[in-house]
């Protein structure tokens, strides 16, 4: 578990940052939820043209449930940073990334880093950046980041700057 400054005896230095990171699952979570509000817009418009006899309840539930996928978003978001579930510590030296039982999967420091690949998609249906940082003699760290601008890409990638690994 990565606790205070230095994380837990990884001699990274003072911490610097803590951000969500996903996988897989939250890229397709995230494309299910895009999909789900094009539809339920489709629904909606189906029902103002239509006006069947129970438009009214049908609106109410239908937003119901996209209101309940909004939800689970921040939701999760909270019980990720309460239990240390799929998280990207940046650290002074370096960054440590977290597996989905909140122990330490890979540390990196950035003096063994020789390199830093960023590929973005922004889409309608999806929006994430995904790193891939490549130590020496070690197999490659690569982490999914949601979202069009996320805070954990800017400070990365600034970390990465600093310590030359970028120019």
């Amino acid at each position: 578990m990565v606790v205070g400054n230095g994380g837990d005896g990884l001699n990274l230095g003072a911490k610097q940052g803590d951000h969500s990171i996903a996988g897989v699952a939250g890229g397709l979570a995230q494309m299910a939820r895009r999909f789900a509000v094009g539809l339920y817009a489709a629904y909606m418009i189906m029902l103002f043209v239509n006006r069947p006899e129970s438009a009214l309840t049908r609106g109410v539930v239908a937003s119901a449930m996209i209101l309940g996928l909004f939800a689970i978003r921040p939701a999760w978001l909270r019980v990720s940073a309460k239990f240390r579930i799929r998280r990207c510590y940046l650290y002074r030296d370096g960054l440590a990334v977290t597996d989905w039982f909140g122990r330490v999967h890979r540390a990196v420091a950035w003096s063994d880093v020789i390199e830093v690949r960023r590929t973005v998609a922004l889409s309608l249906v999806m929006a994430f950046h995904r790193i891939e940082i490549s130590p020496r003699g070690s197999a490659v760290v690569a982490f999914v980041v949601l979202g069009q601008k996320p805070a954990l890409v800017e400070a990365l990638l600034s970390q990465a700057r600093r310590h030359g690994v970028l120019r």
